[in-house]
């Protein structure tokens, strides 16, 4: 099963202070080929390379990675997510939104490290996560 990593876990993962039960999770899960990303989560970290280099090198691993589309089901789904999100009274989390959409589109999971995307389970209970530290892959 193919689980979407989030930008949440891939910066955590690469802290200098990093738990090495998290680091040694994401590197099994590579050796595996059960991770995945999606544009916008590339988008993200690409924006966060403080040099070309690691840019680069950034763009040469996801590269070797699963990428889980954003069509136009995906955006039908986040549309109408972000509508029931924001009637229950929660943030507009337009990103975060969109992750969850393919995610649950494409049927996986998502691993994350970021409380919005359990308040986005309240509004999608087909949002399937793995929250980091609380439970991981």
């Amino acid at each position: 099963m193919l689980i979407l990593v989030d930008s949440s876990i891939w910066i955590e993962g690469n802290r200098p202070g990093a738990s090495q039960e998290l680091k040694a999770r994401i590197r099994q899960l590579l050796l595996e080929r059960r991770l995945a990303v999606t544009p916008l989560v590339q988008l993200e970290i690409y924006c966060g390379a403080h040099t070309g280099s690691i840019y680069e090198e950034l763009r040469k691993s996801f590269a070797a990675l699963e990428n889980l589309s954003v069509t136009e089901a995906v955006w039908d789904r986040s549309y109408d997510l972000g509508f029931r999100a924001k009637r229950l009274g929660f943030p507009r989390l337009a990103p975060d939104i969109l992750i969850a959409a393919v995610a649950v589109t494409h049927k996986v999971f998502l691993w994350h490290c970021d409380r919005d995307f359990e308040r986005l389970r309240q509004v999608e209970p087909a949002l399937r996560t793995y929250w980091h530290p609380h439970n991981n892959p």
